[in-house]
């Protein structure tokens, strides 16, 4: 759909053109950019839009997408589809599906013309997002793309949603977004408020806000409209018209036109209307009824015009400005002009109009929007047995969208009580509330699914088991919203569900009960749970959960220490899932491997699972906490910037809090290795409260209180690491042996380092080590958690063989030590330092490359190159502090020499190295490996 054309020439708004002019230069350079485009009604958004878009050159892909309502209800996927319409006519369905390729069957939902066959199943939102983002992005490599949003206020979460995905994940794209909204259609507690609050603060994001025209300005206009305005009347216009332009437009159209000026906006647009023949105002009525847009074919079947007539009748509203042609076709040219029409209409027009509207697109199925657009028309007609048949119609066709299904059951709930023979056709009114909240959760809106099925709870007298499945719907949206323990919940659907005969809903039951109790630390528990709902679910042939079942008792199993037969269970587990499911089994898959110590197969499962979150089309969403776990086993390979790359595009797409956090904290653990502490601290303290919160996950406060002992460590805080460390392993004792031993190996270092008493502290840690579940990994950690505590030479050589295989990071820090040692003792530590040093070069630990430099130069090292072994001892000292970054007068300090004598061995060194400048003698020394 073209951007609509403007009636006058454009006047004004320099600077905000000037702005929309510099990110589209942003954009050429493959820099995305969001410009977020607010003002109230008529303050002329588009018009500065439409300004914007005739300046583009040919090739430019234009594209636009409305928001629209009927009624009060939001057309949910309306933009999408436009857009996907807009792509098709430019490149043809062929290459749409191209670019789509495992989101086809999403996209095919809004835009029917890619199936091969008619559409079924449901498709997911963020599956139909990141098909969207695929093909935008494919687009942009064919040429720069603008896409336009209108009228955001008048859409909906998935609109918003869509557009806080593409603006994430569209990076290194030659796209501009342009959103539009009304600032007051905007009242205090809209939902969209916090929208564009949260995409303002990202980064490739600007907000224009249009204010009211000046006068210079609104005078240039109404002279475009009405050229022999002299001084006085164009004061007049200026002033009715409150700076803004489209008003000021119409108040001057209607002066030229020998109207009386109109009090408000509504006035002026409905002047227009009113200026119209009868035929062509009754016309725009109609076409209100049915929305912003309406086919051709539609307004034939509702209008009694003959053809001839009627054309002449479209004709005059598309001069007039009110309509405009689209492929299909006629638009309102302001969405406020259709709003203005029909809020108008008297009650008995209203009804009466929507009844012709329905009866229209009963008889043209093809040119409206299926039954879920006729329902709602039947409803607003007050003909309502046809309205819920045919709301009963999308009910049992599985092509709708979860969210077009929520907005039908919510608008036959309100009339619910209007009509008693609902039920018949519906069921009862529970079970539309439960079909409403299960629509919700499936379309991620679990804010509006917690209302939903609370009432469809308190509806009526259900069957036990019908009531145990809506339970654990309940338990899983109140946890989501609240934060609140679903387990209560969850042990009264238990309690409904017979333990004999066995039933599917009692094995569904104890599988999420299984899990919650895993998530919370009750191993025993949990495995106990697990195990009597795989006895039932394999008793009554339920695959899913038996696989789900397997998945949390292979996870519990190794957690209790026996790592192979968990992994073993885990596979079981994995040759049982399916479609969805298996993401959930690859990520505890690869989880538990990567806690055996297999990083490779770990990362490599990992990554395996977002290849099937692209197979299945929600790379961008399913596939977020694979790539999570990918990034962490690569962080402990030593392929830092490798889990940097998954890790950083994962948290654009503004994944949930839990997830966004295991993202924050491994981008965290990265900056702590490499020395960038107030990255790191910023991180962790914005998860503070989580470390002491009760209801936390324990799993969530345990990785972040080892991040606050590394960082207390890294700030030579060993008094706060010591009592951080004392806080984690008090929490600690439920979760996999792995992770206690290397929160007992910090606690051993902050101890080593002076954070507590060595002798007593020392036998309380040894002692809570003795009480650890045998696994995979002991013996490794074991003698880490020894050299910790003895600090000699051979403890530490046996940790640097135990950890040859990584972490990485610990690596490093084993070899530094074990290097100290050997440098103290006067044993050749020249092989094991510059290992320290090969890995510090690799993970980019800066902070780290000084330390090893100064034990180099303790142990006499030359570090290899030529020309640095021809300096003396002390030049090689003033190099290393040189290296550092420490100014004459600092070295002088450290070395107890005069600054003079400082400048005569930088002389020196310069010259020795043949290099001009203090820099250049320090990147020479790095390039020789010093």
């Amino acid at each position: 759909m073209p951007l609509v054309p403007p009636r006058v020439p454009f006047v004004g708004r320099a600077v905000e053109l000037a702005e929309l002019r510099a990110a589209w230069q942003r954009v050429l350079s493959g820099e995305p950019w969001l410009a977020l485009v607010g003002g109230e009604a008529g303050i002329g958004k588009s018009s500065l839009v439409r300004a914007f878009a005739d300046e583009l050159p040919p090739d430019a892909v234009q594209l636009t997408g409305l928001c629209l309502r009927i009624g009060n209800l939001p057309m949910p996927y309306a933009p999408i589809s436009a857009v996907l319409q807009q792509i098709a006519g430019r490149f043809g369905l062929e290459a749409l599906r191209a670019w789509a390729g495992a989101g086809t069957a999403a996209l095919s939902h809004v835009l029917p013309d890619l199936a091969d066959r008619p559409t079924s199943g449901e498709p997911e939102r963020l599956a139909l997002f990141d098909a969207l983002a695929a093909v935008l992005e494919d687009a942009a490599r064919q040429a720069p793309v603008l896409l336009v949003l209108e009228d955001l206020h008048a859409g909906d979460q998935t609109s918003w949603h869509l557009l806080q995905f593409l603006q994430a994940v569209l990076r290194d794209s030659r796209l501009l977004l342009v959103a539009t909204y009304r600032t007051d259609a905007l009242p205090t507690r809209h939902p969209l408020r916090p929208v564009l609050a949260e995409l303002s603060r990202r980064p490739g994001v600007g907000r224009l806000d249009l204010q009211s025209m000046p006068p210079e300005e609104l005078t240039e206009l109404i002279h475009s409209v009405l050229p022999s305005a002299g001084p006085t009347l164009v004061a007049r216009l200026v002033e009715r018209s409150d700076g803004v332009p489209y008003f000021a437009e119409e108040l001057a159209r209607g002066a030229r036109e020998g109207r009386e000026l109109p009090a408000t906006l509504a006035d002026a647009l409905m002047a227009r209307v009113y200026a119209l023949s009868e035929a062509a105002g009754e016309l725009l009525r109609l076409a209100c009824g049915v929305g912003l847009n309406v086919s051709q074919e539609i307004l034939e079947a509702l209008s009694d015009l003959p053809p001839r007539e009627l054309d002449t009748a479209l004709r005059e509203a598309v001069d007039a400005g009110l309509l405009v042609p689209t492929e299909t076709g006629y638009a309102f040219r302001h969405g406020l002009l259709r709003e203005v029409i029909h809020d108008r209409l008297l009650p008995g027009e209203h009804t009466r109009l929507h009844s012709r509207v329905a009866d229209a697109l009963a008889a043209h199925p093809g040119a409206g929007g299926g039954d879920a657009e006729l329902a709602r028309h039947l409803f607003s007609a007050n003909r309502l047995p046809e309205g819920f048949a045919a709301c009963r119609r999308v009910l049992d066709g599985p092509s709708h969208a979860p969210l077009t299904r929520l907005r039908l059951l919510e608008n036959a709930l309100e009339v619910w009580d209007r009509d008693p023979a609902a039920a018949a056709v519906l069921g009862s009114r529970g079970e539309v509330l439960y079909a409403a909240a299960a629509a919700a959760r499936n379309g991620g809106e679990e804010g509006r699914a917690l209302p939903l099925i609370e009432a469809s709870l308190k509806e009526e007298d259900l069957d036990p088991l019908d009531r145990a499945g809506r339970l654990v719907i309940l338990s899983r949206v109140r946890y989501r919203v609240l934060g609140q323990d679903p387990l209560p919940i969850l042990t009264e659907a238990l309690a409904l569900t017979p333990s004999d005969p066995p039933t599917a809903e009692r094995a569904d039951v104890l599988d999420h009960i299984s899990a919650q109790l895993m998530l919370d630390g009750r191993l025993a528990e949990s495995l106990a749970a697990a195990e009597e709902g795989l006895a039932i679910a394999r008793a009554v042939d339920a695959t899913a959960a038996e696989s789900s079942l397997l998945n949390t008792i292979g996870c519990v199993v190794a957690s209790l220490g026996e790592d192979e037969r968990g992994l073993a269970l885990l596979e079981q587990a994995g040759e049982l899932s399916s479609g969805r499911s298996r993401t959930r089994w690859r990520v505890n898959y690869s989880n538990h491997l990567h806690l055996a110590g297999r990083f490779r197969e770990a990362a490599e499962t990992a990554l395996a699972g977002v290849d099937d979150a692209r197979d299945l089309g929600v790379e961008r969403s399913r596939g977020v906490m694979m790539a999570s776990n990918a990034a962490e086993s690569l962080l402990a390979l030593g392929e830092l910037d490798e889990a940097v790359a998954l890790a950083r595009p994962a948290l654009a797409l503004n994944p949930r809090a839990d997830e966004r956090m295991d993202l924050r904290l491994l981008l965290a653990e990265v900056a702590l290795v490499r020395g960038e502490l107030e990255s790191a601290e910023t991180v962790l303290a914005d998860y503070a409260p989580v470390f002491t919160a009760e209801h936390a996950e324990p799993q969530d406060r345990l990785r972040l209180g080892r991040n606050l002992v590394q960082l207390a460590l890294a700030r030579e805080r060993a008094d706060l690491a010591w009592q951080y460390s004392r806080t984690v392993l008090a929490m600690s004792g439920q979760e996999h042996p792995a992770l206690t031993w290397q929160a007992l190996c910090l606690a051993a270092r902050a101890l080593r380092l002076g954070g507590g008493d060595r002798e007593q502290d020392g036998a309380w840690l040894r002692e809570r080590a003795s009480r650890l579940a045998p696994a995979v990994t002991t013996e490794r950690w074991r003698a880490l958690f020894e050299a910790e505590l003895d600090d000699t030479t051979e403890a530490w050589r046996q940790a640097a063989d135990a950890f040859a295989a990584g972490p990485m990071s610990l690596r490093l820090d084993i070899l530094i030590e074990l290097g100290r040692h050997l440098a103290g003792d006067g044993a050749s530590a020249a092989e094991v330092l510059s290992q320290a040093r090969t890995l510090a070069v690799r993970l980019q630990a800066e902070s780290r490359l000084p330390v090893v430099r100064r034990l180099q130069r303790r142990a006499g090292g030359r570090g290899g190159g030529s020309a640095l072994a021809g300096l003396t001892a002390r030049e090689r000292e003033v190099l290393g502090l040189l290296m550092e970054g420490a100014s004459n007068g600092e070295i002088a300090q450290k070395l107890f020499v005069s600054t003079k004598t400082v400048s005569v061995h930088v002389s020196n060194i310069l010259a020795k190295l043949g290099v001009s400048s203090r820099g250049a003698a320090a990147a020479k020394a790095r390039r020789e490996g010093w």
